[in-house]
């Protein structure tokens, strides 16, 4: 389940999962529909506050993720 909702929204959280403390967001970089990479931003829990991590750090990954993924695009 958790694996069908990465997909569908496109990133995924990390809640202290690896290490005690630190927060993640991440999203994949794809070209030519293949995952190439992988941009995510980690910090401190206490710092990251519910709607940041839910909802800020998202939208700016995924605009970062557009951003690289166009740059590749038409660079090449």
């Amino acid at each position: 389940e958790e694996l069908e909702r990465v997909r569908d929204r496109g990133y995924a959280f990390n809640r202290q999962e690896t290490t005690a403390g630190v927060h993640a967001v991440g999203a994949p970089v794809t070209a030519d529909g293949e995952v190439i990479g992988a941009l995510s931003v980690a910090g401190p829990a206490s710092r990251i506050t519910d709607d940041r991590f839910t909802e800020v750090l998202p939208e700016r990954i995924l605009g970062a993720v557009n951003e690289l993924e166009l740059y590749i695009e038409h660079s090449v």
